[in-house]
């Protein structure tokens, strides 16, 4: 899973050599923030990892693992199995050991929870629960695990005051950090395609509200949109941009004239050779002797 700035771990990372048993982490640990992207994505997954806490008997292989979500935390104490209106994430599969992994995709969690992906007032927490089961044909499970994600589907509020100078191949964009909204900007995104449709883009990321993209073609207009993004990996909902702006110089990276474009003399490094080197030294010699005839 994708992560740009900021996350949070699911728990504490897991021992070097082992897992407090009935929690479960996430790995690594900072994917336990699901944002937009993950909460709607049929393809993407996120590795659970466990250790059962065994409640009945004893632990052993041949049975089968389940993991479940829900809205509602499960027992703060005892047997902390999931509540009635958890539903399953995934299909069940295999137990092979008291601490294992398994990977999830990360967009069957919000609808078994019965929470949404357009969320945008807070962050809503995601129980997860994994129960042991000592044989398939079972009825209630014999062992769990607990553990939480945060689903963070907020959006940042988009930048203003978006403005730009042209370099060599380059564009300087700066903007205004934008105040408000259910979460802060994090970081920030910034597109710039060419106004003529030929489809060249360039795309880079900032934390502070300026950058410089480099790599553009001198004598082409630009259209610049700057996006803001939360600490969850979220775009702000309405990009910022020069939508009805005349275009101008200061939107089309230019030719900067350098020293050597503007010099006309020989330059071969050191001192010049061959017959300019001489007359400038008579010429610099006898702008000495006017100098000291005006002493």
């Amino acid at each position: 899973m994708r992560r740009t700035l900021l996350l949070l771990a699911l728990l504490a990372p897991a021992a070097a050599l082992g897992q407090t048993a009935g929690g479960i982490v996430t790995v690594p640990a900072t994917d336990a923030t699901l944002n937009i992207a993950e909460c709607e994505s049929a393809t993407g997954t996120v590795r659970l990892r466990w250790t059962v806490q065994v409640e009945t008997g004893s632990f052993s292989t041949g049975g089968v693992y389940r993991v479940l979500a829900a809205k509602d935390a499960p027992p703060a104490s005892g047997a902390r199995y999931c509540v009635a209106a958890a539903a399953e994430v995934g299909a069940e599969f295999a137990a092979t050991s008291a601490t294992q992994e398994e990977d999830r995709v990360t967009g069957q969690f919000a609808p078994a929870a019965g929470l949404s992906c357009s969320a945008t007032t807070s962050a809503q927490t995601v129980h997860v629960c994994v129960h042991w089961f000592a044989s398939g044909t079972d009825a209630t499970p014999s062992a769990w695990a607990v553990g939480t994600l945060t689903l963070d589907t907020r959006r940042p509020p988009a930048p203003t005051g978006l403005a730009s100078a042209p370099g060599d191949g380059a564009l300087r964009v700066s903007w205004a950090a934008p105040t408000g909204g259910n979460v802060a900007a994090a970081g920030y995104r910034v597109e710039l395609s060419a106004s003529d449709g030929s489809g060249t883009t360039r795309e880079v990321t900032a934390t502070a509200t300026s950058v410089r993209v480099d790599g553009l073609v001198n004598g082409t207009q630009y259209d610049i949109r700057v996006f803001s993004v939360s600490a969850a990996g979220n775009d702000s909902a309405t990009s910022a941009g020069l939508a009805g702006t005349t275009p101008d110089d200061s939107r089309t990276p230019q030719p900067v004239d350098s020293f050597w474009d503007m010099y006309d003399g020989v330059e071969q490094g050191g001192c010049a050779a061959g017959a300019a080197g001489p007359f400038a030294l008579l010429g610099l010699a006898g702008l000495l002797a006017v100098l000291r005839r005006r002493k």
